[in-house]
């Protein structure tokens, strides 16, 4: 199973789902689906997206479990 960290670093960040969306010009419910993990496919330049505005890498918001 692959876990989404997304919603724990967008905290950490004091960043909300609405900031991040605009960042990356993102929906609100694909973001929230990220949040929630409720992604059962990965856009990979959305992923790509995500990781340049968080400045993270692929494994800070995926992990397999």
């Amino acid at each position: 199973m692959i876990k989404c960290h997304l919603k724990t670093i967008l905290k950490d960040r004091n960043l909300s789902q609405k900031e991040l969306c605009s960042l990356i010009n993102a929906r609100p419910s694909t973001v929230c689906d990220w949040c929630n993990n409720n992604v059962e496919s990965v856009k990979l330049k959305l992923l790509e997206d995500i990781c340049t505005a968080l400045c993270c890498e692929i494994s800070d918001i995926l992990t397999i479990i």
